[in-house]
């Protein structure tokens, strides 16, 4: 990613077999013209020991550079008042799926939106270093909840102001062994990922 739009690279998101997604910073130099560190931190860990939280990232994030309208909602002499605030932040999109067990149906994977708002490349270091966003800290899609409250003004808001709590989202793939085994893209503001189900046994 070139954060600064200076023609070189900056910054790098990479993924592992592990669940994990890490954010490698590369800036130039700083404010004194002295080369500043490179860093690296866990962004997010998604993965489990478990068999069927075993998610695996086997290609490159996608990298959506956007912002969201963070609500909050106040009450001043009686009224309620809602108020919206333009916030920039890096979505980090990945799906998981274990490329070297296409047939697998033991684990439950997902696709995943981190929302990363740290959107200037800089060195992170010591207590500066975000901590590492779990699933617990993301809102579960399952349900398309805002497709479900599109004519509900106040139902939507509220959901507006819940996802701006969480870092993200993520979507349980609901058929059995369905995984995530390529690369998402973006397109006019929508974000696609092509997914691959096992085909089930049948009898002959």
């Amino acid at each position: 990613l070139d954060s600064d739009y200076d023609g070189y690279v900056d910054r790098l998101y990479a993924t592992d077999t592990g669940g994990d997604i890490w954010r490698i910073d590369m800036p130039s130099e700083n404010y004194n013209d002295s080369t500043e560190p490179w860093t690296h931190f866990k962004l997010a860990s998604l993965g489990s020991t478990l068999a069927t939280q075993d998610r695996r990232f086997f290609y490159k994030p996608m990298i959506a550079r956007t912002m969201f309208s963070k609500v909050s909602k106040t009450t001043y002499q009686g009224e309620s008042i809602t108020t919206r605030i333009d916030t920039p932040f890096d979505a980090v999109l990945i799906g998981s799926g274990n490329r070297s067990k296409p047939l697998s149906t033991a684990t439950n994977d997902q696709l995943f939106m981190i929302r990363d708002i740290n959107t200037v490349t800089q060195p992170f270091l010591g207590s500066d270093v975000p901590v590492a966003i779990t699933q617990a800290d993301l809102m579960n899609m399952d349900s398309d909840p805002f497709g479900n409250a599109l004519d509900d003004v106040d139902k939507f808001t509220d959901l507006e102001i819940e996802l701006g709590e969480y870092h993200g989202w993520y979507y349980n793939l609901s058929s059995a062994g369905e995984k995530s085994l390529a690369a998402s893209t973006v397109i006019g503001g929508v974000a696609y990922f092509p997914t691959h189900t096992p085909a089930s046994a049948t009898e002959t």
